[in-house]
């Protein structure tokens, strides 16, 4: 998308093995499930949320603040590093959310990265690939 901001988040679900081992692999594929129906809220024309491994990749490429109220007032251009911050800490305070299925109480831990049309990527997967690392200054890890 030339000349175009767009940003892709990596959300990986660190919970999700240890609930998948002590629950079962049909909770945790149940708290993906309500997970991917929190993020929805990212959801419209132009951004996207898709389940990617043991997390979900968010492509941002709709900055207009009338697709992201979902994430509160930005504090920055919402393009920006600040601005991508901003949208990382809204998808964790969704995700944070207490998360109740039958009579367990989950609690969940995420981390988050940010890559950007503003870094050199061969191609998408190279992109995803980068969100996915989080140990790069766009990194968010959810307690």
């Amino acid at each position: 998308i030339a000349d175009y901001p767009f940003a892709l988040i990596h959300i990986e679900i660190e919970t999700i093995t240890e609930i998948a081992e002590h629950y079962g692999p049909a909770m945790s594929e149940r708290v993906s499930v309500e997970i991917g129906k929190r993020l929805r809220l990212a959801q419209s024309d132009c951004n996207g949320v898709a389940r990617h491994a043991g997390g979900f990749a968010v492509l941002i490429s709709d900055f207009r603040p009338q697709t992201l109220s979902w994430a509160g007032p930005p504090s920055a251009e919402p393009s920006s590093a600040a601005g991508l911050l901003h949208l990382a800490h809204a998808l964790a305070a969704e995700i944070s959310r207490p998360l109740r299925i039958d009579a367990h109480s989950l609690s969940l831990s995420a981390r988050f990265g940010i890559a950007t049309e503003r870094e050199a990527h061969a191609d998408a997967n190279a992109m995803l690939e980068q969100a996915a690392r989080h140990d790069h200054p766009g990194a968010l890890t959810l307690p």
